[in-house]
């Protein structure tokens, strides 16, 4: 959602940069953890491996999940958003991935029936909402306003806003992060993470 000034208490003390870093540090912090134990190949994660068959839907779906994207890491005053970091071809990826099968049917279930409710309360896309309408729809699910059939509305909306924060703050490799863009929005330095020197420092 937008984030706004410390001093609101949307986000419950917890500003944007804030909330990006600590995600950053997390993810920093695993991988020095994985450093820091001798491994017998030092060679990088695979890449996400491809399906033998494209599913057409995933082209109706992407959209849907980079517009929720927008809002829940939006470019504002503190730096560049989701879409700024390409978190589409994250998020292709992903579909992609038969490893991430298991979170398949849940992305495309939120999807379609985000797609539903903004079509039948507003006549438009969900794609096509502003701002404000598409933060409507997803606050109602978190708070469980909506119970729509067959997957729970809070848990997609905190898969995807997880996959948000990886597709910003991940390996560029891996799609997302475009240019490392999420990592110079929280003061991470690729350079130094095999050392554990690479840890995001707020300003």
């Amino acid at each position: 959602m937008r984030r706004r000034p410390p001093d609101d208490d949307t986000l419950g003390g917890f500003d944007r940069r804030t909330l990006l870093s600590a995600a950053a540090a997390a993810a920093i912090l695993a991988g020095c953890r994985k450093v820091a134990t001798p491994a017998p190949s030092p060679s990088p994660p695979p890449s996400p491996a491809p399906t033998t068959t494209h599913d057409r839907a995933v082209d109706t779906f992407v959209p849907v999940l980079v517009a929720m994207a927008d809002r829940l890491v939006p470019r504002d005053e503190w730096g560049p958003g989701a879409v700024d970091a390409d978190v589409g071809t994250f998020f292709r990826a992903i579909f992609a991935d038969q490893r991430l099968a298991t979170i398949h049917p849940l992305l495309k279930r939120g999807c379609s029936f985000m797609m539903r409710v903004a079509k039948a309360e507003t006549k438009q896309a969900f794609t096509s909402l502003d701002g404000p309408s598409r933060d409507e729809i997803i606050r109602r699910l978190v708070e469980n306003a909506m119970r729509p059939d067959g997957f729970s509305g809070p848990m997609f909306v905190r898969i995807v806003m997880a996959l948000t924060l990886e597709g910003f703050l991940g390996d560029p490799r891996h799609g997302g992060n475009k240019d490392g863009i999420g990592w110079k929005t929280v003061g991470f330095s690729p350079e130094g993470r095999a050392q554990g020197q690479g840890l995001p420092v707020l300003p």
